[in-house]
Formats: C-alpha cells, structure tokens, sequence
C-alpha cells in the first residue's frame, strides 16, 4: 500500500508541474489562418537568410572576378562597396539567427 500512495504521489506532483507548461504552450501568439506566429517569423527569417547568402555568393563571385583581372593591385570603389555590402548582409543574417533562438 505504501508503495501505491508514493508512486500515486509521484505521479500527481509531475502531472501538476507539466500542467502550467501545457497551458503556456496555447496561449503562443497566433496569425488569422491559426498558425504559429513565431514560426511564421522563423521562416520568413531563413527565406530573408536564403536571399542574402545567395547575394553575397553573387558578390564574391564579381568580386573575384574584378580581383583576378585587375593588374595594378589596387582595389577599386566598386570593390570596396563590394566588401561592405557582403559585411552588411553577413551581420544582418547572424542577427536573424541570434534572434531565432
């Protein structure tokens, strides 16, 4: 009998600490068509990550290629703007993953 009341005491203190958890879990932020908000943002972050990744491989795809035929070992401009804009993208997708998690 003893051991009924200590694992029926067990099992009630876990179901009442699961409880506030469940209930949090509903209560999750939700668009119009039901789905979870912060999933909706999850993806469109990692379609917007997807974007600029494919952007800065086109950029140092140029900017290799301008590297590679200038002759006189000086960087342009152009490729100067070239770098900063694959920082920038770089520092707005490293943002997007710390705010994912």
């Amino acid at each position: 009998m003893p051991r009924i009341a200590l694992t029926l005491a067990v099992v009630l203190t876990l179901a009442v600490a699961a409880w506030p958890q469940s209930r949090d879990r509903d209560k999750t932020p939700r668009l119009p068509n039901g789905k979870s908000q912060r999933i909706a943002i999850l993806k469109e972050n990692h379609r917007k990550s997807l974007a600029d990744v494919a952007e800065i491989r086109q950029l140092a795809r140029e900017l290799e290629e301008e590297l590679s035929a200038n002759t006189e070992y000086v960087l342009s401009l152009d490729a100067l703007k070239k770098t900063e804009r694959i920082e920038d993208l770089a520092a707005a997708i490293r943002k997007r993953m710390k705010q994912g998690n």
